[in-house]
């Protein structure tokens, strides 16, 4: 009973206060500046009706970086990591070496 009341608070958001936290987010946009960023996403499902947000909201979140890039895993669904490691491995050797080969940059 409590992880259903749990689950139910979680899942009890208003239309109003989603629209806030994306108001609130476009405002004070964070970013991650020149670090390597390699966003992995799955192949788009198209009977899921949240598809074209959840690929609007990936899209974003690759843009957090200017050497942020999307990559759609065409050969997996949600666990990427599993049905298609080859592509996690490539995309982690990817970062590792731009990370090498960027300029060093002072902390502040």
């Amino acid at each position: 009973m409590v992880y259903r009341l749990s689950r139910e608070a979680e899942m009890d958001w208003s239309p109003e206060e989603v629209t806030r936290m994306h108001t609130e987010r476009l405002r004070d946009r964070a970013t991650l500046g020149d670090l390597p960023l390699i966003l992995l996403s799955r192949t788009v499902d198209s009977t899921d009706a949240m598809a074209a947000e959840r690929a609007a909201l990936q899209r974003d979140l690759a843009a957090l970086s200017r050497h942020g890039r999307q990559i759609t895993a065409t050969r997996s669904g949600h666990n990427i990591h599993l049905e298609d490691p080859a592509l996690v491995v490539g995309a982690i050797r990817d970062v590792v070496t731009d990370v090498r080969h960027a300029p060093r940059r002072k902390l502040t």
